[in-house]
Formats: C-alpha cells, structure tokens, sequence
C-alpha cells in the first residue's frame, strides 16, 4: 500500500514542529564547569584558589577554542584560618607534650 500525498505531507509537516520545538527548548547555553581538587566544580568565569609552584593563587574557569582551561590571575588567594579540627588539637597537645623539658621526680 502506498501512502497519500497528503499523509506523508502531515507527516513531514509533523516531524518539522517537532525538530523546531526541540531546537528552541535546547537553545539554552549548557553550563560548562572547571574542575578543581576536591571535586569542586567551577562555572565559566568564576574564580577559586589553586595551589600552584608560586603559592596559592586565584584562578579563572575560561573556554578557548571550546576547551575549558584555569587562568591563573596574580592575585594570590586570601585565606581565613578557621578553628582547628579535633586531629589538629590532638597533634599539637602531643606535640607541647613532647617538647616539655623532661624533670627527674627525685630532683
């Protein structure tokens, strides 16, 4: 059986909507990140702190030629010491301890 002109005019008239639907829903830029250590992702342009062979310094989540790259800005990082961590207490008690002068307790 062959179809009607008219059915395969529906048809291609059909499957045009849809290419055009599903290119304007898609027309949005995909969000393209930069990987960090720590799994951390960066979006295009945002900025963290890397660790690099000058020290800590500030660097930029860019694209060129369609490849995602970190710019390493000059300004170096600034960074907030927070309270330390239960391991961090352990490790300086045991280090105060060990470096305390030992006395005799007969003396």
């Amino acid at each position: 059986m062959i179809p009607s002109m008219g059915r395969i005019h529906a048809i291609a008239a059909l499957v045009g909507a849809l290419h055009v639907a599903t290119q304007a829903a898609g027309a949005d830029e995909p969000v393209c990140t930069c990987r960090a250590p720590g799994s951390l992702r960066v979006e295009l342009g945002g900025t963290t702190c890397l660790a690099t062979p000058a020290g800590p310094r500030l660097a930029r989540c860019t694209m060129d030629v369609n490849i995602l790259s970190w710019q390493i800005l000059d300004a170096p990082c600034t960074v907030s010491l927070g309270p330390p961590t239960p391991r961090q207490r352990l490790a300086a008690l045991t280090t105060a301890r060990s470096e305390r002068p030992r006395t005799s307790p007969l003396l």
